[in-house]
């Protein structure tokens, strides 16, 4: 979930930019430099420190950055519902969140931090540097003004491009990629402080107005004298979770529905609700109609991504969130409506149980047992014989590399919440051409918190993850995607049906994830073999959709037609797991429907086979 709504380039470059003019990259940079006051001027800069304020989604705080060059940084922010602090002394990068979890940035946070430190250091700018971290692009035009396009990306840093104002060398915009979508900064009321030129207000868009991000600097210096300690991570406050007793917790029961984890929570010592354990969300969760039956008022509006896309996100304060045996205390959680996913779940979703959880333990997952034990970090030790991995979490999420069809390496988020198998992104399955290597594959609608999208299902060769190779895993390949989806950092989505295939151990606080084989491990991946997708709609199990050469096609099951019983039992919204559990039979496995279509019944016989 993205709550930082990368403000550290709106603040930094703030403080920095009036560029020159030039046809070349060497132009442009002296020009830049004059403009700014000089290079003799900007080598004397040692030290500068920027207060301001921030505005987001309704709700108002503060900013103050803080630099010491070379390669120190650090950014607060706090919005009071919302509280974020990061920065590096040089080598190690931080952050600690609005829960004041301390952890080290990975991955795109990191990324985005080393492009910060490069603007504050101006190695984009120095004759000594410039050529490593800047490219110039060419000149474009935008709402009839002339520009200068100058694209920044310092070694393990994220890319940054630069529109130079060809009439007042001013940088007007700077433009950074998230999730495929462009992030806007534009840049004004620049103003000449100890005689360096800076910008005292930015204001950043995606195209949506509900997301803006409007900054006012009201205090900028240099060269204050400045501790080398105001970089270092603070020490992490107390523990603000408590085990009832003991200091693990183990055997904790929970229900696997769909191949998803559900547990029993209480909120403020009220329930219990039904929350998914969800390693693919970057924060936990509240439903926003259980928020206001518990009188939980949301704060703000900020961006969710989910697998469809993006979502209204608000948050609020809680005391207490209860599992039998634990309880975390004091937690500012997001609210966020989770009622369309019962559509497609059959099950009602009161919250959701992520990172904010999941970040506090050593979490042992036994899909065999169906139970979930949680461990004290900094005493757990792994089990003689399980398998532990690198796991890199990044943006709340965590990541481990692995291999498909034994030969295409990437990274794939790990996602509990995924009651899927695998799925790819349409960067890596452009980037290695995965399409071209497919023998048979169907067009197929998938959706999540977000929204909806289209993709292609396919059974690809294997997936390897350390020493394990799971066969012929079943995959959604997203063509187009969106939110989560559409990330370019990461090759995809390791969900439920592969996972379930082990004892799973998430450890946070090492970066290490453990990975032991259980009874089901060699076991074929399931899929839907009937190729009809059912919904929930208006207390009706309702046909969506029909994927082609499939058994439901042949047999001229339409989309719309509900469903009255299947093989003679009778259903209701309640049935749809069960109802897709007969779908996911062995081929040649025999199902009897009853449906209805314009007010008549149809008896359908179908005999499931493999699609793909």
């Amino acid at each position: 979930m993205r709550n930082r709504v990368f403000l550290k380039f709106a603040v930094l470059l703030l403080v920095l930019f009036s560029l020159g003019y030039g046809s070349t990259l060497d132009q442009v940079m002296e020009k830049h430099a004059q403009a700014l006051g000089g290079m003799e001027r900007l080598k004397s800069l040692k030290t500068f420190m920027a207060k301001g304020m921030v505005k987001l989604g309704g709700l108002e705080g503060t900013v103050i950055e803080w630099g010491k060059y070379p390669g120190k940084y650090r950014e607060r922010i706090d919005l009071k519902i919302l509280k974020q602090d990061s920065g590096t002394e040089g080598s190690y990068f931080w952050k600690v969140d609005q829960n004041n979890k301390l952890a080290e940035l990975k991955g795109r946070e990191k990324e985005d931090l080393v492009t910060s430190c490069c603007f504050n250091d101006f190695c984009y700018l120095l004759p000594q540097t410039r050529g490593e971290v800047s490219t110039y692009l060419g000149k474009a035009s935008r709402e009839g003004k002339g520009y200068y396009l100058v694209l920044v990306k310092p070694q393990g840093g994220s890319p940054a491009k630069l529109w130079i104002n060809d009439s007042t060398w001013s940088v007007d915009l700077v433009q950074t990629t998230v999730f495929q979508e462009t992030v806007t900064a534009t840049y004004d009321d620049y103003r000449v402080v100890g005689g360096v030129k800076k910008a005292f207000h930015s204001h950043q868009t995606t195209g949506n107005p509900l997301y803006d991000v409007d900054i006012r600097l009201q205090e900028v210096s240099f060269n204050l004298p400045l501790d080398d300690s105001l970089f270092l991570p603070p020490a992490e406050r107390k523990r603000d979770y408590r085990f009832l007793r003991g200091k693990n917790l183990e055997g904790i029961p929970f229900d696997l529905y769909g191949n998803t984890i559900w547990l029993k929570v209480w909120v403020n010592d009220k329930g219990p609700y039904s929350f998914l354990l969800d390693s693919g969300a970057g924060a936990t969760c509240i439903d926003s109609g259980l928020a206001s039956k518990l009188g939980l008022k949301g704060e703000g509006i900020v961006e969710g991504r989910g697998v469809g896309g993006s979502q209204v996100v608000s948050f609020c304060k809680i005391g207490s969130l209860k599992l039998k045996g634990v309880e975390l205390l004091d937690q500012t959680i997001a609210v966020i409506s989770l009622s369309q996913l019962y559509a497609t779940l059959g099950k009602e979703i009161d919250g959701i149980l992520g990172y904010d959880f999941l970040s506090r333990f050593v979490a042992r997952i036994d899909y065999g047992d169906k139970s979930l034990s949680l461990y004290d970090p900094e005493s757990y030790h792994y089990p003689e014989g399980m398998e532990v991995l690198d796991m890199e979490v990044t943006q709340n999420l965590p990541t481990i590399e692995a291999i498909l069809d034994g030969e295409y390496e990437g990274k794939f988020l790990l996602d509990t919440g995924n009651s899927g198998g695998l799925v790819l992104h349409s960067s890596f399955i452009q980037q290695n051409r995965i399409l071209n290597h497919i023998k048979k594959k169907v067009e197929k609608s998938f959706g999540g918190v977000g929204g909806c999208g289209r993709g292609f299902m396919a059974k690809m060769k294997s997936l390897t993850i350390g020493s394990f190779t799971v066969r012929e895993p079943i995959t959604l390949l997203v063509t187009n995607g969106e939110g989560i989806f559409g990330s370019e950092d990461l090759a995809g989505n390791i969900g439920g049906e592969i996972l379930k295939r082990f004892t799973l151990v998430l450890d946070y606080s090492r970066g290490k994830v453990g990975f032991e084989p259980n009874q089901t491990f060699g076991l074929p991946t399931q899929y839907n073999r009937s190729g009809m997708g059912v919904t929930i709609k208006e207390g009706k199990l309702i046909v969506r959709e029909i994927l082609k050469g499939s058994p439901a096609e042949a047999k001229g099951v339409r989309v719309g037609d509900q469903i009255m019983e299947v093989n003679g039992l009778k259903v209701t919204p309640r049935s749809l797991q069960g109802i897709t559990e007969i779908f996911q039979g062995q081929a040649g496995t025999k199902v009897n429907l009853e449906l209805v279509r314009d007010g008549k019944p149809i008896k359908v016989k179908l005999i499931l086979k493999d699609i793909f």
